[in-house]
């Protein structure tokens, strides 16, 4: 991929050169992608909205980790179409953040579900449990085949990659819906999906946090800050959850539960 401004001379020139030297075709197809913007303008030092991989690392090193900054950074680059100018902010890729941390949200749920699934594999008989893992219904088989019909014709319509996102977006949606139905062989098949879209997307973190143990100390917190919202207690609360999060460690709440995980 190159930026427009090398259609002419020098890729025209390029041409020229090769095929009057190897009276064969050089390219069959060119990419060309338009302008970086910030904030609406043509990034420039002059205009002082120039920045670099590192400084925006610097910006939100004690901010969050590098993993989410990165595939945050990542979406809002492939969020957009080639042929049009992508325009950066601050705003959009904080925005970016809370994307991010909804598709860990569903990762980290899947691998509970399965935890879950193992759990009643423990307590149920053989034969219920074979019955239940092998079980895929098929009006899920039939939306889990449109979704990947559904990305692959948006890549290989032009490379639209705004469309095919949307496609992954409503997938993510349809997984948390269908989470507490799952059978373990459908589990499989969500996990493989993400997979296949993360071949090309690149966003996804499938590290399972979940089976980290968490330090006595935090759990400890964790008590007291459940302990202070039973009692209504919303300041305490408040504080302990920031004195959790200063230790890069997260509060989950769910209707079931609180729980905590590394950042």
């Amino acid at each position: 991929m190159w930026w427009v401004d090398l259609i002419f001379p020098h890729h025209q020139n390029e041409i020229a050169q090769s095929e009057a030297v190897t009276w064969k075709k050089f390219s069959r197809y060119w990419i060309h992608s338009w302008h970086l913007m910030v904030d609406g303008k043509k990034m420039s030092k002059s205009l002082g909205n120039f920045y670099t991989l590192k400084d925006i690392e610097e910006k939100y090193d004690k901010k969050l980790s590098k993993s989410v900054l990165f595939r945050s950074f990542r979406l809002g680059f492939i969020n957009w179409k080639y042929r049009d100018n992508i325009d950066f902010s601050f705003t959009k890729l904080e925005q970016n953040f809370n994307t991010i941390d909804r598709i860990d949200e569903t990762i980290k749920k899947l691998y509970l579900a399965k935890k879950t699934l193992k759990s009643e594999k423990d307590t149920t008989s053989q034969k219920a449990w074979v019955l239940k893992v092998k079980w895929i219904r098929r009006d899920f088989r039939d939306s889990m085949q449109k979704f990947v019909t559904d990305y692959i014709e948006c890549l290989e319509d032009d490379f639209d990659f705004v469309e095919a996102l949307a496609v992954f977006f409503n997938y993510l949606t349809f997984v948390n819906k269908e989470l507490k139905n799952l059978s373990l062989e459908e589990y499989n098949a969500v996990i493989d999906m993400f997979k296949t879209f993360n071949e090309v997307l690149w966003i996804i973190d499938f590290t399972d946090n979940t089976e980290i143990e968490i330090p006595i100390n935090i759990l400890e917190k964790l008590e007291q800050r459940n302990n202070a919202k039973k009692e209504k207690n919303f300041m305490l609360a408040d504080a302990l959850r920031d004195e959790i999060d200063a230790l890069w460690y997260k509060i989950v709440d769910s209707r079931e539960w609180s729980r905590v995980e590394i950042k």
